[in-house]
């Protein structure tokens, strides 16, 4: 696929980040092994990958993912934010177990405490997808992880999807939800509960798709998510049909007087609240959650998007989509303000309180590229590429920690970087006399014991070129774009005997 070679100068400094002049290699100095400042540790979008209509929660010391995964329902935990692309799946419900009419298509998951219990909100049918309805899980201890039992049926059609709970200060529970009509409309609906698995009324809309940014492609309000913020009430949810890359965002406000169930007491957004940034490579942000940083301080969203190898427009409800999170901060009246979905090469520092997860160990590795595992990299020509494993000294990289989670990787002729610290997509990618942040690289884990490798000076990734194969491939530094394991941006780190 043709690359843009567009300069990350530019749109690094429409991101207001001051990118420095680039140096070439003979005024570099030589490489330190203590850096004289190590960064904090960093995120880096996107955190797992093929994680559809993500639910992030963070209780009692941990982080709380869920997602879609149609035939079990699986909750993952991590002390830190960057834990959850390799904490173990702990797999609480299968639906393929489960009797007949709730045996498929288990979609959009959701976990939450209500008075002391946890609840796992859920949809399933069938086998056909128009019969969807919503169901819910316990806990029979008081640990999230379960073990659960089935403990009822909310609701018996028509196709109702994507239940979330919004719990008052008074105690009152309700559950919003998206349900479908006999005019393949799918609209926002609230309805009281009497208990956490029985609706005490049937469910009454909160908000219908008319508006042209609520009905391409199909009319869409899903996946509602409650966020609540100095007594203020706020619904976010998507719009538009998932196949769209303009699957956005948009959001519902509570007026602060009346009923929750009067519609007249809700304002809607004038337009999508969270979209598409095409200048991000970031399409069809949607089907969010929000947590809390450990701390308590910050709002931060979670939600699903896709990123093409070039940057190309594309939308997809499909499984190349991968979870992303970002701080959510407030405007002067109140209200929340989303940005715009961060870029794949923007790094992001964790949330307040986060304790980080391990460093890697320093040492000797061989690097091997996920799609070409007979290969690794190698400097043993007069660039970068990757080859057949020989054994050699050339073909073997010191790791030495920079501190905040980046490090150097350090070959007999020198340290990776790109050629003469350039900072362009497509950049060649050599050893030499690299120095600063154009020595060092982020190693981010990707979840099957690989990790994503990032220039720290440009975000950018370590990628093989046109992600071929065949030894004698050479290396550039590329947008992050992949939407699964096993690719061209993605390295096994094996210890060097």
């Amino acid at each position: 696929m043709r690359r843009l070679h567009v300069l990350l100068a530019t749109v690094l400094c429409g991101l207001g980040v001051l990118v420095p002049a680039s140096t070439t290699q003979a005024d570099a100095p030589a490489p330190a092994d203590t850096p004289a400042a190590a960064p904090a540790q960093t995120l880096r979008n996107p955190i797992t990958l093929g994680t559809a209509d993500p639910q992030l929660s963070y209780a009692d010391g941990y982080y709380y993912l869920t997602y879609t995964e149609v035939s079990v329902i699986s909750l993952t935990r991590a002390r830190s934010i960057e834990g959850l692309a390799t904490a173990p799946r702990h797999i609480v419900w299968q639906g393929a177990n489960d009797v007949h009419t709730r045996c498929c298509d288990l979609w959009a998951p959701e976990l939450h405490r209500i008075g002391g219990r946890w609840y796992i909100y859920y949809t399933a049918d069938d086998g056909n997808i128009s019969n969807h309805n919503m169901l819910v899980l316990q806990s029979s201890t008081s640990d999230p992880l379960g073990p659960y039992h089935f403990q009822g049926q909310l609701t018996s059609g028509p196709f109702s999807i994507d239940a979330t709970v919004l719990q008052q200060p008074d105690g009152s529970v309700y559950l919003l939800w998206s349900r479908g009509d006999t005019q393949n409309v799918n609209s926002l609906v609230i309805a009281p509960m009497a208990n956490p698995w029985t609706l005490s009324a049937p469910g009454v809309e909160l908000s219908r798709p008319t508006n042209p940014w609520e009905t391409e492609i199909r009319p869409v309000n899903e996946g509602p998510a409650v966020l609540q913020h100095d007594g203020k009430l706020f619904v976010v949810f998507s719009v538009t049909a998932c196949e769209s890359p303009d699957y956005s965002l948009a959001m519902i406000t509570y007026n602060g007087q009346g009923s929750l169930l009067d519609k007249g007491n809700w304002t809607k957004s004038t337009g999508p609240v969270f979209t598409r940034d095409d200048a991000n490579w970031v399409f069809g942000p949607g089907h969010n959650s929000f947590f809390n940083s450990p701390d308590g301080r910050e709002t931060w969203i979670a939600y699903h998007a896709v990123t093409s190898s070039s940057g190309a427009v594309y939308g997809s409800c499909g499984g190349d989509r991968s979870m992303r999170v970002q701080m959510v901060t407030w405007n002067a009246d109140g209200t929340p303000d989303f940005g715009v979905p961060a870029a794949a090469w923007q790094s992001q520092p964790l949330p307040s309180g986060d304790p980080g997860s391990a460093p890697i160990v320093d040492g000797t590795y061989r690097l091997t590229p996920m799609h070409a595992q007979s290969t690794v990299l190698s400097a043993c020509k007069a660039g970068v590429d990757i080859d057949t494993y020989a054994g050699a000294a050339c073909q073997q990289w010191q790791l030495r920690s920079a501190g905040g989670h980046s490090y150097q990787l350090v070959n007999h002729g020198g340290t990776l970087g790109t050629a003469a610290c350039a900072t362009t997509r497509g950049a060649a990618v050599d050893v030499g006399r690299h120095a600063g942040e154009c020595a060092d690289w982020y190693l981010d884990p990707v979840g099957d014991g690989s990790f994503r490798i990032s220039h720290r000076l440009t975000g950018l990734a370590l990628d093989v070129g046109g992600c071929r194969a065949a030894p004698g491939t050479g290396l550039d530094a590329w947008p992050y774009w992949s939407s699964s394991r096993d690719t061209c941006q993605q390295w096994q780190l094996t210890p060097a005997r």
